[in-house]
């Protein structure tokens, strides 16, 4: 008499017993594998083709990877690549921040999508949204603990090109408050770098400067130029200071700022026709000129 082969049924409570379980695993280990191998192929294919600048081609790469392979850690690659071959390579925005949008809302916990949000927020920032920009860097900001000093900057900066100017001095001061005071856990913060930590006061001086406060300016400008004297902003700041000063009708002072940074300002001739410009204003007399009405006084 021939055995009887008894296959017991599967039960999410009891589990799978049987002999051919084991042949089963197996399957399903080597099919994940092929697919994972097979996904692992083509992406590869595709990023050799973008390394030879044949964009169609590697999209079409990409994109098989994307719909075929969903489970695999290919498919936000592949998504994230082609996201990127529509923004820096093509120059279409519209199919990029769609490939973006998709990136992130079906891999939402993926690497990629950081990279997403952050890509993003450069195109919308390049387009003048600020706006936009702000929302997605402060969703980086939050998912990116050790680069948080860097994304609240760019907040900063965002509202600075909206001219929003109190709202970039509150990120630009809170951000120098973060690295100031303890974490939550009690432990020291984070040191922010030098060259940031410069911007970031330049930048603040920059917001009086800009709202035509020019006694804070000069102030905010000094105190930058205390701080970081061998920074490359230094030689800007005194140009922008000499600016306030001379709003201010304190000529004598403007001058002899320009005169120390004349010969470091990258455009020696403007620096030397404004330094002209400010000894003619000094000769003629304080008569003859008032920054209130922006013009000569006539006689």
């Amino acid at each position: 008499m021939r055995p009887i082969l008894t296959i017991r049924s599967f039960s999410p409570l009891s589990g799978f017993a049987g002999p051919l379980f084991p042949v089963l695993l197996l399957l399903i280990t080597l099919l994940a594998g092929c697919t994972i191998n097979e996904a692992k192929s083509t992406y590869e294919e595709g990023a050799e083709l973008l390394s030879n600048g044949e964009y169609t081609g590697a999209l079409a790469k990409f994109d098989t990877v994307a719909r075929n392979h969903q489970d695999s850690p290919y498919a936000p690659k592949s998504q994230y690549m082609t996201a990127t071959i529509y923004s820096r390579n093509l120059g279409e925005t519209d199919k990029a921040k769609d490939a973006y949008f998709a990136l992130y809302y079906n891999y939402p916990k993926s690497p990629e999508a950081l990279e997403a949000r952050k890509d993003l927020a450069v195109i919308y920032s390049d387009a003048g949204e600020h706006d936009k920009a702000v929302v997605e860097y402060q969703w980086v900001h939050d998912k990116s603990p050790d680069e948080r000093y860097y994304y609240r900057y760019l907040i900063g900066m965002e509202y600075l090109m909206m001219n929003e100017l109190a709202q970039a001095r509150v990120e630009f001061n809170d951000l120098l408050a973060l690295s100031t005071e303890p974490e939550a856990d009690g432990s020291t913060p984070m040191a922010i770098v030098t060259d940031l930590k410069a911007n970031v006061y330049y930048q603040i001086a920059s917001t009086y400067y800009l709202e035509g406060d020019n006694e804070g300016a000069i102030t905010a400008y000094d105190d930058f130029i205390e701080r970081f004297p061998g920074h490359a902003l230094v030689v800007e700041a005194g140009l922008n200071k000499a600016k306030s000063l001379e709003a201010l009708v304190r000529l004598d002072e403007a001058l002899s700022i320009l005169k120390g940074i004349e010969d470091d300002y990258p455009n020696k001739e403007a620096i030397t026709a404004y330094i002209r410009w400010i000894e003619k204003k000094i000769r003629q007399g304080p008569r003859y000129y008032s920054r209130d009405k922006g013009k000569r006084w006539r006689r």
